[in-house]
């Protein structure tokens, strides 16, 4: 619920453990393919926007790769 007003908020939210740690991740479809993933334990977030109806074909490489490289975590 949103104070001071009737209206309720909210936003989906894919939640998933690697290796332990929890990630939240968020994207959109309809030719803005994008992806906005947060690893609070490990003060990391994570961008990546196309403007292509297949971006999630680069999103799913670039996700996969800076996790592994930059945090050790593997999908």
């Amino acid at each position: 619920a949103k104070h001071g007003t009737d209206d309720d908020m909210g936003l989906g939210w894919h939640l998933r453990r690697l290796s332990g740690v929890m990630t939240a991740a968020h994207g959109g479809t309809l030719g803005h393919i994008l992806l906005l993933e947060l690893v609070p334990e490990r003060n990391f977030a994570l961008a990546i926007l196309t403007n292509h109806s297949e971006g999630w074909r680069l999103i799913q490489d670039v996700e996969r790769e800076a996790l592994r490289r930059l945090e050790g975590l593997t999908l």
